[in-house]
């Protein structure tokens, strides 16, 4: 558990008015997140909240889930944690009713089958996430139907991980056939990406044919993601709304706005 000392310098950070948050790499448990949450509550500025590679397990999640009824965040970082079953059913919830969060990274967890089923059950009508990122958690067969679901029903979600060992070849390949009628770009193996034919390069063609300016720029951003991403795992990479993806550095951000802050120990950090 935190010291007060350190507690006291992250509710520094919390208050400074940053719109982006990094906690990631902390060792924060379920103690910390629960008073971290209270702080989180309270503010309307926090947009991005990175809490990567801690070990925050379900009460702590609840906690933090319980805080995010400000709906002001959009972008949210748990991969790397130790969030199981109980949580995924959380994270559900949290998609059923929440209509601001856009990116939501819960790679690298233990969430099992029942969990998935309940987060792939809730992203069916969620129309304002557009990437979510489930690979290497402990799902299985057991969360194909759900899978297959999602895939088929969401029209809105830009980018699926859930590449994971646990899922048979047959399901994948039933996945991956659901991918080729979906507007979703979707992970099912670490290094392929499979998605609808009218979307990337030939929506960019398209676009340049029509001189429609706006699609033509979505083209080429999921163009540059499905180019960047086909050579590493997801889990590597620091997600960005705008279908931008850059490499994880937790003590630099590249956004322009510098409304951001990052907290390494005691050592508070915070552009304005």
């Amino acid at each position: 558990m935190k010291s007060c000392e350190e507690l006291a310098q992250i509710e520094k950070l919390i208050n400074s008015g940053a719109k982006e948050i990094n906690l990631s790499n902390q060792k924060l448990n379920n103690e910390d997140i629960k008073q971290i949450a209270a702080l989180i509550k309270n503010s309307k500025h926090i947009e991005k909240l990175y809490l990567a590679n801690n070990s925050i397990g379900d009460e702590g999640l609840i906690a933090l889930i319980n805080a995010l009824d400000n709906d002001t965040v959009t972008f949210l970082d748990l991969n790397n944690n130790a969030i199981t079953n109980r949580g995924g059913l959380a994270i559900a919830t949290l998609l059923e009713k929440n209509k601001r969060l856009a990116t939501l990274g819960l790679s690298q967890n233990l969430i099992g089958s029942e969990g998935i089923n309940a987060i792939a059950k809730a992203v069916e009508s969620n129309t304002t996430l557009k990437i979510l990122t489930l690979a290497q958690n402990n799902f299985n067969d057991d969360s194909l139907a759900s899978i297959l679901g999602l895939v088929q029903k969401n029209q809105d979600l830009q980018l699926l991980f859930i590449n994971t060992p646990k899922l048979t070849k047959e399901a994948k390949a039933q996945i991956k056939t659901a991918a080729q009628a979906s507007p979703i770009a979707i992970s099912v193996d670490a290094n392929e990406w499979i998605s609808k034919k009218d979307t990337a390069s030939e929506q960019t063609n398209n676009a340049n044919n029509n001189g429609d300016a706006k699609r033509r720029k979505i083209g080429e951003e999921s163009s540059q993601v499905v180019r960047r991403v086909s050579v590493t795992t997801a889990y590597n990479f620091k997600l960005h709304e705008g279908m931008k993806f850059t490499e994880r550095n937790d003590t630099d951000f590249d956004d322009d706005d510098n409304n951001n802050a990052n907290y390494s120990g005691l050592n508070l950090g915070s552009k304005r």
